[in-house]
């Protein structure tokens, strides 16, 4: 039975053999065709989260031969991954994954983002951070039981500056704040602070500093005002 494999290397011996008429006829768009034909059969049952590199040593394949095909537009590799193997991983992270346990979701991404054209890429990023923008809007610090950097953190190699652009961080301070606004925080309730020391070096410094003069600096200096300080009975040893 011809598989993607298989498919793929009598492509290539004919590519190799008979270059000239490979070129002539088009071959590679018949090759592509055939090889997507096979791909949407392959990948009907296939549960990318469980199983993250299933069908990638195939496509490896294709990559190789697609690289060096004849066409003079270079979408056809592009094509493939995008008609075949982008939309089950779309289904995976939009439906069925849990951003709270992003183990499996980075291993599936990492495992493909190799074989991924670069112009596609970037649509595979989005799609993660869409499934965590919707997360983090459901986030409520004060009934979370894992803390936001636990499942956000394991991103950052890969998407952390795609996050502070899509607006995540922002949403992570604005709804701290609002809870610290909302229960008048005092620095008795050290929450926030093992809520924040995680983002040190994560938010922009400016960010960082405008969160800390908003919302923690007026509650210290109410506490230090309520403070009765007697110098000369204070033990300074």
């Amino acid at each position: 039975e011809i598989n993607l494999g298989s498919l793929a290397r009598a492509f290539g011996s004919f590519q190799g053999q008979f270059q000239e008429v490979y070129k002539l006829y088009g071959i590679d768009r018949l090759a592509v065709a055939l090889a997507l034909l096979l791909v949407r059969k392959a990948v009907h049952r296939w549960r990318p989260l469980g199983h993250p590199a299933y069908l990638k040593p195939e496509l490896e394949a294709w990559m190789r031969l697609l690289n060096g095909s004849f066409s003079t537009e270079g979408e056809l590799y592009p094509h493939l991954i995008a008609e075949g193997i982008l939309p089950k991983l779309r289904q995976a992270i939009t439906s069925e994954w849990d951003p709270h346990s992003p183990a499996e979701a980075v291993d599936l991404v990492e495992a493909w983002l190799p074989v991924f054209p670069a112009s596609l890429r970037a649509s595979l990023m989005e799609v993660v951070v869409q499934r965590l923008q919707r997360c983090v809007e459901g986030w409520d610090p004060r009934r979370a039981t894992v803390n936001i950097h636990q499942w956000l953190h394991p991103w950052l190699p890969l998407l952390q500056k795609r996050l502070e652009q899509a607006g995540v961080y922002e949403a992570i301070r604005h709804k701290l704040g609002a809870v610290m606004r909302a229960s008048k925080w005092t620095p008795r309730d050290t929450s926030p602070l093992h809520l924040l020391t995680p983002w040190w070096g994560v938010f922009r410094p400016t960010d960082m500093e405008a969160f800390l003069q908003r919302y923690i600096v007026p509650g210290l200096s109410t506490a230090l005002q309520q403070c009765e300080l007697h110098p000369y009975r204070q033990d300074f040893g």
